[in-house]
């Protein structure tokens, strides 16, 4: 028997070698694939809108997002961690040691497990996660993140928790040079309302250019404020991670005047370190009004130096205010955009009344409407043109100045001027997110134009929809679904297209996944994409945002852009 308990404890130590290797191997050259294992999550304080059930359905979506982001990891399948725990009488909302995922790895041989908890704090998600290694027996990376809905939260979750296995090695798109993005931001206290918002968006379209379009970007953070003794920037190079850590860093104080917007302004231009080879993007981002004598001469520098100037005004810079930033944009080759605002707000009797604010105009509507992140007014007058308001909206006039509104205002503004009484109101929104993109979509480093391998016609029975199959490898699996006559789980992100149908087109980005991964939160119907087109395209998992729909494939159509072989 010792003899047997030998060789065993031999035969262990030899295995557990062999599989440090494999993860060191993996680590260090990029090749392996780590299998890792999402625990469902344990909910704090579950209510009648914030189940137990939550924490199960939040674990699908990590581990969706961890497949959609395609990095160097294999994610064992949600069904049979189930199972495993209901063998092994482990409840996820009690405890789970350190000796029963070593139990559970080594029967599963899973390397790490994934595992936290779930909380709502003032209307926002908030998950606590640890990343436990079954080779190291313990806890090696730790991760705390909020966000306003769940979709937003397991994409934090994955950047975060899951950065030991980003993929390093993954060749990134020929877009030239890259992209540098240099943000000049206010920092003054003026910013304090408006400052998760621009973090969420300077982190959401790092991850864009980083992870989705894989271009090689360098982001440059340089604040402004009289708080700050001179200029300081840091600089991140494809990584999320740095961008966010750098963000949290900086926190809104003082004021903000001509002098310290100059002097940043002069360093981002003239110190920044530039890359020759590179679309070269200034954004400004400003809740401070001033004046400048400044800014034709900075333009022109900037200009000469081949740097685009996007500026953006928010809720405190409206077009009196905001001269400066408009003049400097114009100079720059670039656009000046002011942020728009949204809060939902509720009166005695639980009616809802929605509330906007863009350039410094207030808007009422009865009911919500999608749209509003694209901007207020309607589109085709001259540069800087505010005057025709959508049509959902209802402007609110000021009997008096004392009555005016700031985005930050409306619920009290609201009754003063229509003397209904409000006693609530969520959280305030605003577009800046949509902004970044907008601008950075000017940039020449767009995605790769490709050669579209053929379509499909896709239906989920009342609605059909043609899907473009952007390469062979989904063309083929096309016409394999059509062949099997299978119902699919499609992953599609929806585009903007005015000349379709339903004004949309949908892209599809995942195939062959299992549908044991799918929570039903990302599952639509074509139906509900038709007649919300631009909440789809604005809202879920992932960046740009991927939702499912299962659809049986009725035709197929291969590109006919190859000669013919006849040569006719």
């Amino acid at each position: 028997m010792n003899t047997a308990g030998s060789l065993k404890s031999r035969f262990d130590q030899m295995r557990s070698s062999a599989a440090v290797c494999c993860i060191v191997f993996f680590l260090a050259a990029g090749t392996a694939r780590a299998e890792i294992a999402v625990i469902p999550y344990k909910v704090n304080t579950p209510s009648a809108d914030f189940p137990e059930s939550t924490g199960r359905d939040y674990a699908r979506l990590v581990a969706l997002s961890s497949l959609l982001a395609k990095e160097k990891i294999e994610i064992t399948s949600p069904r049979e961690i189930d199972i495993d725990l209901e063998r092994m009488k482990l409840d996820p909302e009690g405890q789970i040691t350190g000796e029963d995922l070593d139990l559970l790895g080594r029967t599963r041989r899973i390397e790490y497990f994934l595992l936290g908890s779930l909380s709502r704090v003032k209307g926002r998600y908030r998950s606590e996660s640890v990343l436990y290694s079954v080779r190291d027996g313990k806890v090696v990376a730790r991760s705390r993140e909020e966000a306003d809905d769940l979709f937003a939260l397991a994409g934090r979750e994955v950047g975060e928790a899951l950065s030991l296995f980003r993929n390093r090695e993954r060749p990134r798109a020929p877009y030239g040079g890259g992209m540098d993005i240099l943000f000049l931001v206010d920092l003054s206290y003026a910013m304090n309302r408006d400052w998760s918002a621009v973090k969420n968006a300077i982190t959401g379209l790092t991850a864009t250019l980083v992870d989705t379009r894989r271009m090689d970007t360098r982001i440059y953070l340089v604040p402004f404020a009289d708080r700050i003794a001179h200029p300081a920037v840091s600089v991140s190079a494809n990584s999320i991670t740095s961008v966010r850590n750098e963000l949290d860093r900086l926190k809104p104080a003082g004021g903000a005047g001509a002098d310290s917007f100059a002097r940043s302004l002069r360093y981002a231009i003239g110190t920044a370190r530039w890359r020759p080879d590179a679309d070269k993007l200034m954004i400004i981002i400003s809740n401070s009004g001033f004046a400048s004598r400044m800014a034709e001469q900075y333009g022109n520098r900037a200009r000469k130096k081949g740097i685009t100037i996007h500026t953006i005004s928010l809720g405190s810079v409206p077009g009196e205010k905001s001269e400066v930033l408009d003049r400097l944009a114009q100079i720059g080759g670039g656009t000046h955009a002011h942020a728009a605002y949204h809060q939902k707000l509720y009166a005695p009797g639980g009616e809802s009344v929605e509330v906007y604010m863009e350039n410094g105009r207030f808007f009422t509507s009865r009911f919500p409407d999608a749209g509003w992140k694209r901007g207020l007014y309607q589109s085709g007058g001259p540069r800087g043109y505010y005057g025709k308001p959508k049509s959902f909206l209802q402007e609110i006039i000021y009997s008096d100045r004392k009555d005016a509104a700031t985005p930050y205002t409306m619920g009290n503004a609201y009754t003063r001027n229509t003397m209904e009484r409000i006693i609530n109101s969520e959280p305030l929104e605003s577009n800046v997110d949509l902004l970044l993109e907008r601008l950075v979509k000017k940039a020449r480093g767009r995605d790769r134009v490709r050669s579209d391998a053929g379509r499909a016609l896709c239906t989920d029975g009342p609605v059909s929809f043609w899907v473009t199959a952007p390469d062979p490898d989904v063309m083929a699996y096309f016409i394999r679904a059509k062949r099997e006559g299978a119902v699919v789980s499609l992953g599609v992100t929806v585009r903007k297209e005015a000349g379709s149908p339903y004004g949309i087109s949908l892209m599809p980005v995942a195939t062959g996944i299992s549908a044991d991964y799918i929570p039903e939160s990302v599952m639509v119907r074509l139906g509900d994409l038709a007649r919300r087109g631009e909440y789809y395209r604005t809202h879920g998992l992932s960046r740009p945002p991927v939702w499912f729909v299962r659809v049986k494939v009725d035709r197929t159509e291969r590109s006919r852009g190859d000669e013919d072989i006849r040569g006719q």
